[in-house]
């Protein structure tokens, strides 16, 4: 039997079950269980072209799931594009920043010209415990350390943004995540999955064309408190 003939003794057969299990409307009876709208738009699917339901359900499981994959990355991209066209901040990270991704670090650079000079900035806020141990600004650029009673270190670093300007993060010993402060600005997060590493968080300030990045071993929710609560001395 070819499968043409075999596509029409189905169709057949599925058309006498609907005629069966529609006979008590003819008569002037209600189906004592009526389908759903959505069965009978699997019944009308399904009659149209069998073989394409039976292929779609008979696809193996990692076909299925390379296909949800690929549409989670392009409903991830428009979704990263509408931002980007929506956020100013956004705009301007993807305009100042690019980064490249190696076996053990992230690499990232920036571009831009020089903003405003002899800008000075600090966290306002510390966790406990912690005071200024060392400080070095000069020129907008600044690598500031601050000390606990138990001898933990926060770093604390800024710089312009500018050709040429670039550093490196450890990616292998940190999961990443990217994130936005309150003030709308977007950040990338380095949380340490190892006992005793730092976590980083750098973000940028377009207006001063600043980059900051701080380093500590600490929660992520310390870290992004300190972040956010930088600003001009």
């Amino acid at each position: 039997m070819t499968e043409q003939a075999f596509d029409a003794l189905l169709r057949k057969a599925l058309m006498e079950a609907v005629m069966e299990d529609l006979g008590p409307v003819w008569d002037g009876e209600l189906p004592a269980d009526p389908q759903s709208p959505r069965q009978r738009r699997r019944m009308l699917r399904l009659l149209r072209d069998p073989f394409r339901v039976v292929r779609r359900r008979a696809r193996p499981a990692w076909k299925r799931g390379l296909r949800a994959a690929v549409c989670a990355v392009i409903i991830s991209a428009a979704l990263f594009v509408a931002t980007v066209a929506a956020v100013p901040q956004a705009r301007a990270w993807v305009k100042e920043l690019w980064s490249q991704w190696f076996e053990t670090n992230t690499r990232y650079g920036f571009s831009g010209e020089v903003g405003r000079s002899n800008i000075i900035w600090r966290p306002t806020y510390m966790p406990d415990g912690y005071t200024e141990m060392y400080a070095d600004d000069c020129e907008n650029d600044g690598q500031v350390q601050f000390i606990s009673l138990t001898g933990q270190i926060i770093y604390f670093g800024y710089t312009p943004i500018q050709d040429g300007t670039s550093f490196n993060i450890d990616n292998v010993h940190a999961d990443y995540s990217q994130i936005y402060l309150k003030d709308g600005r977007i950040a990338d997060l380095y949380i340490s999955n190892v006992d005793g590493k730092a976590s980083y968080i750098l973000w940028t300030d377009s207006d001063s064309s600043t980059a900051f990045r701080i380093m500590a071993d600490l929660p992520s929710k310390e870290l992004i408190t300190i972040a956010e609560s930088v600003s001009i001395l």
